[in-house]
């Protein structure tokens, strides 16, 4: 990192578009050689009596998916403590799963935080500082944000103000939004720590809009883990810069549920685009699955959805995006294994016009 900062700013932005961001994660997977634990992470968001969007819970919706976990045998774990697991994946549980709840909503503190304690479960809350007061009826204290760490919660950072970190102001320079970028993710975390006098080496992207632009400077700004909003189990190996979270909605049934914890993860080998790329023509997906006995699979990106079957050279090739908008687009392959088992995977790139 030393050498990221000795450079002038032109040559950092080339290298950051130019070169991947290389973890230990990637020289961990051919070392890894037992039947490896797949690892659910899954995002809520406000849990409230009468709910107003497909992203609120009520309380009894959130102890009954609670319970699913404890009858099924599920350990939930803190996102601090999957990052220190994957160091040394025997230490992970059995049928580990990782709840985190975003925003720094008041209800994760008079809600969510009772319900925790009952279940002797523990949990990991992403927030955003600006979004923390000192009294407040809809959102989180410091007081409060205290005591929940001190109950064995993890508190991490969800950046300063919860925008869209791939998106550039207009008339606002490359050198101005860099700028604003590295507030974002380095401020939050300097007064998380400050107030909650502990470390904070989590981020959790808002809606999930990253490329490696934000990446690199996120590393810049020493997060240890950084946590997207692709679908998807996670394994041991996991690149820790890219873990997977699923959103979930209310909609959603206890059979839901029980996919999202055993769906496997096929061995994908991504042509294009790749993770994390920035694009300014709509790509074709390219990827390739090591089974050679999966040759259809479902591809979702957005509201488009279509299945798609393996070519003759044993690749699998989408050009169905048209007219895209600005923003970030998750690419995810659904599927079945030869036991009929379902497998989720996802990747995303960044496009802007």
């Amino acid at each position: 990192m030393k050498q990221v900062r000795s450079i002038i700013l032109g040559m950092f932005i080339f290298l950051i578009l130019a070169s991947p961001v290389f973890t230990k994660a990637e020289n961990r997977e051919t070392n890894f050689t037992a039947e490896p634990t797949l690892i659910p992470v899954l995002i809520y968001h406000r849990v409230i009596p009468k709910t107003s969007s497909l992203y609120d819970y009520t309380p009894e919706l959130l102890e009954e998916h609670f319970r699913y976990l404890k009858k099924n045998g599920y350990t939930p774990i803190t996102a601090l403590d999957l990052l220190e697991m994957m160091e040394q994946p025997e230490q992970l549980p059995s049928k580990p799963v990782v709840l985190t709840f975003d925003d720094g909503h008041k209800s994760h503190y008079t809600e969510v935080f009772p319900l925790l304690k009952k279940y002797g479960y523990q949990a990991t809350f992403f927030v955003y500082t600006n979004a923390i007061v000192e009294k407040s009826e809809k959102l989180l204290t410091w007081d409060e944000l205290r005591e929940m760490w001190q109950g064995g919660m993890d508190i991490e950072s969800h950046t300063k103000s919860h925008p869209y970190l791939t998106q550039i102001f207009k008339d606002e320079s490359q050198e101005a939004y860099l700028k604003r970028l590295t507030l974002e993710l380095r401020d939050s975390k300097h007064i998380l720590e400050e107030h909650l006098q502990q470390k904070v080496d989590l981020l959790a992207y808002p809606f999930g809009w990253y490329n490696k632009t934000v990446e690199v400077l996120a590393v810049q700004a020493e997060y240890r883990g950084i946590f997207t909003v692709n679908w998807g189990t996670n394994l041991p190996t996991e690149d820790p810069l890219r873990i997977k979270r699923r959103v979930m909605e209310n909609t959603m049934s206890l059979e839901d549920l029980k996919t999202l914890l055993v769906a496997g993860r096929p061995s994908i080998q991504v042509i294009y685009p790749e993770d994390g790329a920035t694009f300014y023509g709509a790509p074709e997906i390219k990827f390739k699955i090591t089974d050679s006995r999966i040759d259809t699979v479902e591809i979702k990106v957005r509201s488009v959805i279509e299945k798609i079957f393996k070519n003759k050279d044993g690749f699998f090739i989408w050009a169905g995006l048209k007219d895209l908008n600005s923003g970030y687009y998750m690419i995810v392959i659904k599927g079945f294994d030869k036991e009929n088992q379902p497998f989720t995977y996802s990747w995303g790139f960044e496009y802007q016009n």
